[in-house]
């Protein structure tokens, strides 16, 4: 299969601070979106079917890479809520969420959060977050028709609030994965990615728009 491989200027992330990242699939299309701006593009409509656990935090069939720091709103949405379009150039924007997101029939998973730390949203004050220790916490799911969004071009959007504690040299963010076929969006010393994977590479959406330490 082919490696896609799309990039943008640098820029960076200070960790210890919240940041809303989302990937988009519009068609055949796919955009990441960091703090709302489109950050890096590919066009392809490879599709693959999978099955397995859906994993945040860590890697789903061995463990490792562990993601140090926290989660907030993850959701999978079989549409596109951000009215998002993803371009080559790459320039499209999007409204980052102010508050939590409210789920409809196109909501397949919605998690607000898990403990009482300081959150990014406004009026969230009850267990708004998810702690990873960055050594062995991982967050994983049964596996489940909705969270296998690339078996055709419908739709999809993934998106998260991550704040890292640290950055390593691989955190997985989430993964979905069976048999060394998945997709993933994780970073590698701080280049926040999305792969699409068959047993050999389908297609890498990366940027090089850097998460680092403070």
């Amino acid at each position: 299969s082919t490696i896609i491989d799309t990039s943008t200027g640098a820029s960076s992330f200070a960790a210890t601070t919240w940041h809303h990242v989302a990937v988009c699939k519009v068609g055949t299309e796919y955009g990441i979106y960091a703090d709302g701006t489109q950050v890096a593009f590919v066009d392809d409509a490879s599709t693959d079917s999978f099955t397995g656990d859906l994993v945040f935090g860590g890697h789903s069939d061995v463990g490792g890479d562990w993601f140090p720091g926290r989660f907030d709103e993850m959701r999978i949405y079989h549409g596109n809520p951000f009215s998002a379009a993803p371009n080559s150039t790459p320039n499209d924007t999007i409204i980052v969420p102010t508050a939590e997101h409210t789920s409809d029939a196109n909501t397949k998973l919605l998690i607000h959060g898990g403990e009482a730390y300081t959150a990014p949203l406004t009026g969230e004050t009850t267990a708004p977050c998810y702690v990873f220790d960055g050594t062995s916490d991982q967050l994983s799911l049964p596996d489940h028709a909705d969270w296998d969004l690339f078996a055709d071009t419908n739709n999809a959007t993934i998106d998260l609030w991550v704040n890292f504690s640290a950055t390593n040299g691989k955190d997985f963010i989430g993964q979905y994965e069976g048999a060394q076929e998945f997709w993933r969006i994780y970073t590698t010393i701080g280049t926040l990615k999305f792969d699409l994977f068959d047993g050999s590479q389908v297609f890498q959406c990366a940027d090089t728009h850097n998460f680092i330490a403070d």
